[in-house]
């Protein structure tokens, strides 16, 4: 069998070490080691090639033409394995962090990866609810098996205050980034 890689999308100046990463950007940093703009699809991995996937503050510049947003779910999909872990950290939709960026174009939520999930898309359609069944739309299907949120250090004082998760509905820059771990399903698996 094939020993599978790992992908940091995105990777900017921040490259994983050892010879498992594969370090892609869209521009020449010096520091990937496949120049590769990844809204560009097919993308040059081969299907079920892949067992890791990290997306370190990246995921939100990718895919401000929803059409593109959904191709690379597609394509994560297709080039990782059963059983693969995706990485999304992203800085909080309510954080100015998120707003002060102008390339910033995509809010990450464990919410939004919800609807890439089969389980969840037939739930949704049982109880004939609207939500968008992107799961059964693209083929694919990813469940999110962690989700944690970052307090600003502004607010870290609260961290042992469940009442921080009240305020941060209220308030912005409570939370400062969004740590997910998406698990890859593929029933078909080889």
């Amino acid at each position: 069998m094939a020993k599978k890689k790992k992908i940091c999308a995105g990777c900017g100046v921040h490259p994983m070490p050892g010879p498992e990463w594969i370090n892609v950007d869209k521009y020449d940093t010096k520091h990937q080691n496949a120049l590769y703009d990844l809204e560009m699809t097919p993308w040059p991995w081969a299907d079920n090639s892949i067992d890791e996937m990290l997306w370190n503050h990246s995921m939100e510049h990718v895919g401000q033409d929803p059409k593109v947003f959904l191709k690379i779910m597609q394509e994560i999909y297709r080039v990782c394995c059963d059983g693969a872990i995706i990485h999304v950290n992203a800085p909080h939709i309510r954080h100015d962090e998120y707003w002060g960026d102008p390339t910033h174009c995509r809010p990450i939520s464990a919410d939004m990866f919800v609807l890439f999930s089969k389980k969840a898309n037939q739930i949704f359609r049982d109880n004939n609810g609207a939500n968008s069944c992107f799961a059964f739309l693209l083929g694919v299907d990813f469940e999110v098996v962690a989700n944690e949120l970052v307090l600003d250090e502004r607010f870290a004082y609260l961290k042992d205050d469940p009442s921080w998760q009240r305020l941060a509905t209220v308030q912005n820059n409570v939370i400062r980034e969004i740590k997910l771990r998406i698990k890859v399903i593929k029933e078909d698996a080889d």
